[in-house]
């Protein structure tokens, strides 16, 4: 759904100019709004980042961390402090926003 949502996002804003003074020099600016969708995708693209590393966690739990680079073990060491393995169904969106924060810290 992020994904989609970014796709949308990403359409042109020229599309959705509306008619001022009287189609006499029609220019708006629609940069603003440009602004904004830009900052929402970025939102959801550290969303989609965080739930991509929960599950190549899972995976690399699942398959044997040592067969990962050393530099996967260590994203797997951090990912880990915040994101116990999921063994049974439970809400995540505490531990999605806890990865995002360390995505835009830097830490991973």
């Amino acid at each position: 759904a992020l994904a989609v949502q970014n796709r949308k996002l990403a359409q042109s804003q020229q599309a959705y100019t509306i008619p001022t003074e009287g189609d006499n020099q029609d220019v708006n600016s629609l940069g603003t709004h440009a602004a904004l969708d830009l900052k929402e995708s970025v939102a959801n693209l550290e969303r989609i980042t965080a739930i991509i590393l929960l599950a190549a966690t899972q995976a690399l739990e699942l398959r044997g961390i040592t067969k990962a680079s050393t530099k996967a073990q260590e994203i797997y060491q951090v990912v880990r402090q915040h994101s116990p393995m999921i063994e049974h169904c439970r809400p995540m969106s505490d531990e999605i926003a806890s990865l995002v924060a360390l995505l835009q810290s830097g830490a991973i």
